[in-house]
């Protein structure tokens, strides 16, 4: 890597992680409030797949849930799986005592368990999780983030996992919705964990002949978003415009204040979180084979941080 300096920027809020909640469906089926236990600090795994199951219905009769039916959870594999683990403060690529980092599931049973439990509750029930990946609409030909969307507009799908910016597309959604941040793992859990995904890194090369100010520049930009662009978005936008209670609003903020970025979900999601190859596609084939897939990658996932790692501290 031939840079002088490189700087890791992650989408702001298009890669924050969060929850719609079909509110209609929340007083259907007599659930307790979710911003109460949100506040209280309970609102956990167990009561996200026991809310996603009974909110499954088989509406046409058929004895099959299909895509004409209700589901508990709408998403997707990129979506929804890494939040699983980011949510209970668990990080797949970690850093040592000297800040170098380096893939951290190797011996994490923490990780090994969550993991089998989330494809143990998604195997309990069918309907549980639709994976747009997989699921279509009928006479629907948008791409799979738009497709978990329309399950959701439509009023068929409890939970929707996506990114905050989908308010947008909600906006004529006749049922009620909310959001809440993604779940703990456990209600003595210190506090939510909002992951942010992807990572882009910013190369200024070392064939640039004037540095300082191309990184004036670079600062200048991020100072100038950071002022007006996300203030105008966020506060005026999302919290105001697009928001239909006063609760969205201090669950905003309660993802924005929790949000943190796991190295293996960004700048190094490929190749160890990536859709169906990496970690993310053992959660989708349903087989709890995360220590044979762990011990058969680990070193290539090592290696693949130290490239980058080396190549940054060869040019410092």
């Amino acid at each position: 890597m031939s840079a002088e300096f490189v700087v890791l920027v992650p989408c702001f809020l298009g890669f924050f992680r969060r929850t719609h909640v079909n509110k209609k469906q929340v007083a259907d089926l007599g659930l307790d409030d979710i911003y109460g236990s949100v506040r209280s600090g309970n609102w956990t795994y167990d009561k996200f797949f026991d809310y996603a199951k009974l909110a499954v219905k088989d509406l046409d009769g058929d004895g099959i849930i299909t895509d004409a039916d209700n589901w508990g959870i709408a998403s997707d594999c990129d979506y929804i799986y890494a939040c699983f683990w980011i949510s209970a403060g668990i990080y797949v690529v970690e850093k040592d005592e000297n800040d170098i980092p380096y893939f951290a599931v190797p011996g994490n049973e923490k990780f090994f368990n969550i993991a089998a439990k989330v494809i143990d509750e998604f195997k309990s029930k069918e309907g549980i999780y639709l994976d747009s990946q997989k699921v279509k609409m009928p006479s629907y030909t948008g791409n799979f983030h738009e497709t978990r969307t329309a399950f959701f507009r439509n009023g068929q799908a409890l939970f929707s996992i996506g990114a905050i910016p989908e308010m947008v597309q909600l906006r004529d959604m006749p049922d009620d919705f909310g959001i809440v941040p993604f779940p703990k793992y456990t209600a003595d859990q210190a506090q939510y964990y909002t992951r942010v995904c992807g990572g882009f890194p910013y190369v200024i090369p070392t064939t640039n002949e004037n540095l300082e100010l191309a990184g004036a520049m670079l600062e200048a930009m991020a100072c100038e978003a950071r002022n007006n662009i996300i203030p105008a978005y966020y506060e005026s936008a999302l919290k105001n415009k697009y928001s239909r209670d006063v609760d969205t609003a201090e669950m905003l903020d309660l993802i924005m204040d929790t949000r943190v970025y796991d190295l293996g979900d960004t700048i190094w999601c490929y190749p160890i979180r990536v859709d169906y190859t990496g970690v993310n596609g053992v959660f989708a084939k349903g087989e709890d084979t995360f220590v044979s897939f762990t011990e058969k990658n680990t070193e290539k996932y090592d290696n693949t941080i130290k490239k980058a790692v080396d190549a940054i501290l060869d040019n410092n």
